[in-house]
């Protein structure tokens, strides 16, 4: 009898979506370079959004490694030179906000 192996998705701790808006001109593009560096501070991304009813909006899907704060981690890294290198040719002071939601998967969702 050939035996079956249930896949089960194991959850991070903290996923999250990380929100970026900026006031005027345009969104950074530059998130392929942000992937391989936000791995340097145990943060997988993903995937990541444009926001067609809010153009100023960029989001992320994130998740981070256990037992940390998703919002110090995403401060922190936002101080780093991986991250200035990463914006290079984009004006950071047209970000207005930064913002991280901590998801919850809900019951019965496949997450769980």
């Amino acid at each position: 009898m050939r035996q079956t192996r249930q896949h089960t998705r194991e959850i991070p701790v903290a996923t999250s979506i990380t929100i970026l808006r900026t006031g005027r001109g345009r969104l950074p593009t530059h998130w392929e370079s942000h992937i391989r560096s936000l791995k340097l501070y145990g943060v997988e991304t993903h995937a990541f959004f444009s926001v067609p009813s809010a153009p100023q909006t960029v989001m992320a899907l994130v998740s981070f490694e256990e037992h940390v704060d998703p919002e110090v981690v995403t401060r922190v890294y936002m101080k780093n030179d991986a991250f200035k290198e990463g914006m290079n040719g984009f004006d950071v002071a047209q970000i207005e906000g930064v913002e991280t939601l901590v998801l919850k998967p809900g019951k019965g969702s496949p997450l769980t």
